[in-house]
């Protein structure tokens, strides 16, 4: 793919031909593709019949079909789509996911009183730390991409 910053690594690999190997590379991008699908339809569908009240079973059908179709739109503008939704979830939607959401919500929980919120010692500065530290993220991310 045009684009990456260097020679594609796993193109040795590929190259030799092996059978297994290829099995290999196909089964990990299916369960890559049905995982997500999976996981984005039905949580599509949950929204959607939140937002409108109610949802027969064609219904929410048709959202999961409507939410296979958005991957697929964009899979169909070209070969190097891919890399540039790839870089895009890996610098901004994963990023507030797992660095900036977790000291957040312990925070919250932490406040409320509620749930086990001993799994992160250190108490309020290193809560507040790790907020800067994915906030810091992020930023770094935004200031490389308009960068570009």
């Amino acid at each position: 793919a045009r684009g990456l910053p260097g020679r594609d690594p796993l193109a040795p690999l590929l190259a030799t031909g092996d059978a297994a190997l290829a099995c290999f590379a196909v089964s990990a991008i299916a369960t890559t593709v049905i995982g997500t699908l999976l996981a984005c339809s039905q949580c599509l569908s949950d929204v959607v019949c939140d937002i409108v009240g109610w949802c027969s079973e064609s219904h929410r059908r048709l959202v999961r079909v409507a939410s296979a179709a958005l991957p697929a739109a964009g899979a169909l503008v070209g070969d190097d789509a891919f890399y540039a939704f790839l870089a895009f979830a890996g610098a901004y939607p994963v990023t507030v996911l797992y660095g900036i959401l977790p000291p957040f919500l312990l925070a919250t929980l932490r406040r409320r009183r509620a749930g086990s919120t001993a799994l992160l010692p250190g108490g309020p500065p290193v809560v507040a730390a790790l907020k800067v530290l994915g906030v810091a993220f992020l930023g770094v991310n935004v200031g490389l991409a308009w960068a570009r």
